[in-house]
């Protein structure tokens, strides 16, 4: 039941991130969204940019290191790990290494290299990663496609989600226009 449990919560809460992220990332950049728009960049280009800049996970499990080839541990970054100590794996750090992506803090299009760990990896890698990416890009290709003059309806910062594994927002204030004759609706899409 636990397992169960946990899919249902790991799958929904993360790609209701995921997706609100990317949305409102697009929103603060009107010149980005037109490029995909345009069809100059694919929505699953914009999901990949944004699992590297803003991952929905923020931290994996806690782990304890178990065995070591030399017993004094291992420098990983220049930090020793030996046996028994605990390892927690920072996935939102991952894709905002400054070492490897320039301005890695913001949707950038043209980035060439996407590493994130936004989805774990190896043996630890997501059962829903493919699910995951795929869901967000439909969603958020159908909203802008739908409602294609879609804003943001407050320029106030918007409070994240308060967690230390999770990265979201806590909502998205927009305002949609379905065409210039059915007028505006405003929403709050809660993360």
């Amino acid at each position: 039941m636990q397992n169960i449990y946990l899919l249902l919560m790991a799958g929904h809460e993360t790609t209701i991130n995921l997706i609100t992220s990317t949305v409102h990332a697009l929103l603060e950049n009107s010149e980005k969204l037109a490029t995909v728009l345009d069809g100059s960049h694919s929505w699953s280009k914009v999901i990949v940019e944004s699992l590297s800049c803003a991952s929905p996970v923020r931290y994996g499990l806690m782990r304890y290191a178990t065995q070591t080839e030399d017993r004094d541990g291992i420098d990983v970054l220049e930090t020793k790990i030996i046996p028994g100590e605990a390892v927690i794996v920072g996935h939102y750090a991952s894709g905002r290494d400054p070492e490897i992506h320039e301005h890695s803090e913001r949707l950038d299009l043209n980035r060439c290299s996407h590493q994130h760990l936004a989805f774990g990896y190896g043996a630890h890698c997501c059962l829903g990663a493919a699910l995951g990416e795929l869901e967000a890009e439909v969603v958020v290709g159908q909203l802008f496609a739908r409602f294609p003059d879609v804003i943001l309806a407050t320029t106030d910062a918007i409070p994240t989600v308060g967690s230390i594994l999770l990265y979201g927002l806590q909502r998205l204030p927009a305002s949609l226009r379905a065409g210039v004759q059915t007028g505006v609706k405003e929403v709050a899409i809660r993360a």
